[in-house]
């Protein structure tokens, strides 16, 4: 400031108003002397007000003890640009940075103090200072890999997540290049679009790449590259952003094999298995359902439960669902089906309606187990790719003046438009669902008390009305030991949760596929089969879990007893990409006791195609075995103890013919004879279902004249039928056929004897021979009554048996055709049937010329429908 002393008082007095700056001129006692026009403006004071003003009036109470106006200052050196507060007239406080001077005036020291009103440049100075806090917490914060990297390729500076995914720290990425630790096979396109990107032709470029971790793993990103430029447009660096899709990719190849697991268990189940909507419309079956009621899946699906039932059982059917419904709920009942021949077949039904509200039944054939002849017949979501980028919006919360920046993807996130106040300051509470409100507060409200850094997660209903699943972070910022804000950023996570949803709703479908299987299923994890996992039934049929494959090879023995080598095990064969279908072993349970067993197993397959693991199913056939025995036993009795006394029957008759003269005598003993040849035939027929049934009907197949052994049989027959008229009948040449003779004859036998008994007396019988190709064929046709459509489902069965022509009484058991087919099968054949109600019945059997290869003995017999 000019001293007085040296300028005139006008000229002093107009320098002092033109300053740009408050100029007060203070005097020993601590008042005002003199002010310029600014000053008293800046104080809020009139003109001249000021003077005579104690300066210790200017600045707040709590700031006085040291206030730089105070004339004991000039003591010191002048201190230049103090920042302090000043205080109005009106209370109001102001920002200030003070310049002190001492001068002396006609012997008198004053304080000369030039004062700046700083509010324009601490807000500037506080807006750039939020910018640059911004830009570093979304940074360093980011939930994604970020980094500024030169046009050469080095990292110039990254933050902590890509430092996470790439396994190494700041200071040893800094010292790299990104070629230098991206993939060799990715590298090429990416420095591609880097080129293209730095060059002006892309604005931008995003790519799914790989980087080699620190410790040599591959790792799945996602790489957004954008450059900056300077004023001129000249590049300066690029920004990446990375996202670590590694495990997302590693889920859906998880969630891929969960499915085919799943689909392969269902597949190897013998039971079928039906799926349905609520409805009652089926939207998957698996291929057992499908050879149940002989069906192609696609003709199975969209079709009703109603459709497959007896009108009669709807109201039974409606009256299970009423209880499925209820929570927890299963039905387990026997039921009966409609095939696509029309025929029923009985069924266990094991049913309960998944979390998702569709019907799920196990349904097993249980037409031999009421019989107690047959074997039971058994059976039994993806991620999408994460966000692109993710969508973080960042926040600061000034604690001292209470006022709030957001950025504007954070209004996106909440579906609010830009500038929407919040009723707090970190979130819109009304949006917030109101179970998360309390748990919200509490963690933002001692993150504030305590400083630590938060983390919390929590609903809210965007006006729109979608829900979405927000993840929150924050962090307390002290400035000199005083709260001064809250930062933060808040991400949109409800694409992961409700993938997480969807993982979990798929692994608990297929639990409850496997814990409610009634089939022992076994699955073998890794392609050389590390390790084993069993659902219930596995465990209560072996007695015991299992967790390697070791323990397993040791109770896995051949049909016959012996040790299994571990290659040999059905599992170790589907990991070498072979399918089992059904074949015979026992397996040794804890208890020491061994089970006969049917096994299948299949490999699991991963994209590639290459085998992960396999999956195995076992059915115990202990109750078959028995039935075998029981059977053999049975046997027995019909081949010794039945034909010893038969014959002796036939023998006496055939004796006492010759000593008795009496006329109605010896059509009693003819009588008895035929009674006896009948009960021979009989036997005959059970001890050949006996083996069909128990597999072991074995055939004796050499070239034959089908020409001549049909002449022969039709010769018998007219034997026992005088005046029945057979025509033999060959179409073109007839060549030589591979079958067993002895068995053909009886098949011909059969169906002659059945044409003699059903047809009318007075019409031939016809047996026209033909061979097609590769095909030989026998028809046998009468005329007579005919057969209906619904007799004709039932025709093959055993033990049915129709009245003869003119109602005659039925002879036999009813095995004569169940017999016949089986033969003809066994031969690799078939034998149909056309008939005509009061016309024609045609009976055709038809096979290979040349034999095929026998059927192995682990299937069952052919004919099951009879």
């Amino acid at each position: 400031m000019p001293n007085p002393s040296n300028i005139s008082e006008p000229i002093a007095r107009t320098l002092l108003e033109v300053a740009p700056d408050a100029l007060i001129l203070i005097s020993d006692d601590g008042r005002v002397q003199d002010a310029n026009t600014r000053a008293e403006a800046m104080f809020g004071f009139l003109p001249g007000g000021l003077r005579g003003e104690q300066v210790n009036n200017l600045v707040p109470e709590r700031l006085r003890d040291r206030n730089p106006l105070s004339p004991s200052l000039g003591e010191r050196a002048p201190v230049p640009s103090v920042e302090h507060f000043g205080l109005r007239r009106d209370g109001t406080e102001f920002p200030i940075e003070v310049s002190l001077g001492e001068i002396c005036r006609e012997g008198q020291r004053f304080v000369a103090a030039i004062v700046r009103d700083a509010t324009a440049s601490r807000r500037t100075a506080a807006t750039l200072r939020a910018t640059e806090n911004q830009f570093r917490l979304t940074f360093e914060a980011a939930p994604i890999g970020m980094a500024l990297v030169g046009l050469d390729g080095r990292f110039l500076s990254v933050n902590k997540a890509l430092c996470e995914i790439v396994g190494y720290s700041a200071a040893e990425l800094t010292g790299l290049t990104f070629q230098a630790i991206t993939h060799p096979d990715d590298l090429d396109t990416d420095l591609a679009l880097a080129d293209q990107l730095r060059r002006g032709e892309i604005p931008r470029y995003e790519l799914g790449k790989r980087y080699i971790h620190k410790d040599g793993s591959i790792v799945h990103v996602v790489l957004t590259g954008t450059v900056v430029r300077d004023a001129s447009g000249a590049p300066l660096h690029f920004i990446a952003q990375v996202e670590d899709v590694t495990e997302q990719i590693r889920t859906e190849e998880t969630k891929r094999l969960s499915e085919q697991q799943v689909r392969d268990l269902i597949d190897q189940t013998p039971d079928g298995i039906f799926i349905a909507d609520l409805e009652g419309r089926y939207t998957d079956v698996n291929p057992a359902a499908c050879r149940l009621l002989g069906y192609a899946r696609e003709e199975l699906i969209g079709k009703t439960i109603v459709d497959l039932i007896p009108a009669s059982d709807v109201p039974r059917l409606w009256e299970v669902q009423k209880r499925l419904l209820q929570p927890g709920q299963a039905d387990v009942g026997e039921w009966t089906l409609r095939c696509k021949d029309g025929s029923l077949v009985p069924v266990e039904v094991s049913a309960s309606i998944l979390a998702d509200g569709r019907w799920q039944a196990f349904v097993r054939d249980i037409t031999e187990r009421k019989r107690a002849e047959l074997e039971l017949r058994r059976g039994a979501e993806e991620l999408q790719r994460a966000q692109q980028v993710a969508h973080l919006g960042s926040w600061e919360w000034d604690l001292r003046t209470h006022r709030v920046t957001r950025s504007p993807e954070l209004f996106r996130i909440y579906g609010l438009p830009p500038g929407t106040e919040g009723s707090l300051p970190w979130a819109w509470e009304g949006l917030v669902h109101p179970g998360d409100r309390p748990g919200l507060h509490r963690v933002v409200e001692e993150a504030v008390r305590t400083g630590e850094p938060y983390a919390v997660e929590y609903r809210i209903h965007r006006p729109d009305g979608v829900e979405r699943v927000l993840l929150q972070q924050g962090e307390r910022q002290d400035e000199s030991g005083q709260l001064a804000r809250m930062v933060g950023t808040i991400l949109d996570i409800t694409e992961l949760r409700r993938a997480e949803r969807e993982r979990e709703e798929s692994r608990r479908w297929m639990q409850a596929v496997l814990d409610q299987s009634p089939v022992a299923l076994i699955r073998v994890i890794g392609a050389n089969g590390e390790r084993v996992e069993l659902n219930a039934r596995a465990e209560e049929l072996l007695g015991r879990n299992l967790e390697r494959v070791a323990q397993y090879a040791e109770m896995v023995l051949t049909a016959e007893g012996r040790p299994l080598a571990r290659t040999d095990l059905p599992s170790m064969r589907a990991l070498r990409g072979e399918r089992i279908h059904r074949q015979e072993y026992l397996v040794r349970t804890a208890a020491g006791d061994t089970l006969p067993v049917l096994a299948g197993a299949a490999p699991i397959r991963d994209n590639a195609g290459q085998v992960q693991g396999a999956v195995v199913a076992f059915e115990d056939i202990s109750h078959l075995k028995e039935l075998e025995r029981l059977r053999a036993e049975w046997n027995s009795v019909i081949a010794h103890d039945l034909r010893q006394p038969i014959s002796a029957i036939g023998l006496h008759a055939h004796l006492m013919k010759k000593f008795v003269g009496d006329t109605q005598a010896q059509n009693h003993l003819a009588s008895i004879r035929s009674s006896a040849r009948r009960l021979n035939r009989m036997i005959d027929d059970l001890l050949d279902l006996s083996r069909l049934e128990a597999n072991r009907l074995t055939l004796e197949r050499r070239p034959t004249n089908m020409e001549a052994l049909a002449r022969a049989t039709a010769h018998d027959v007219s034997l026992q039928a005088p005046g029945r008229a057979i025509e033999v009948r060959a179409h073109g040449a007839v060549p030589e056929v591979e079958v067993d003779p002895d068995r053909m004859a009886q098949v011909l036998e059969n169906l002659l004897t059945n044409a003699v008994k059903y047809g009318e007396p007075a019409t031939p019988i016809h047996v026209d021979l033909a061979a097609r190709g590769p095909l030989f064929s026998v028809a046998v046709r009468n005329r007579g009554h005919g057969i209906s459509a619904d007799q004709q489902n039932k025709l093959f069965r055993r033990f049915q048996r129709m009245g003869g022509f003119g109602n005659a009484g039925p002879e036999g058991i009813g095995l004569g055709l169940y017999i016949t087919r089986a033969l003809v099968e066994a031969h690799g054949g078939s034998l149909t049937l056309e008939s005509t109600p009061g016309a024609t019945t045609t009976f055709c059997a038809t096979m290979p010329i040349h034999a095929e290869p026998a059927r192995p003995a682990t299937e069952p017999p052919g004919p099951t429908t009879g």
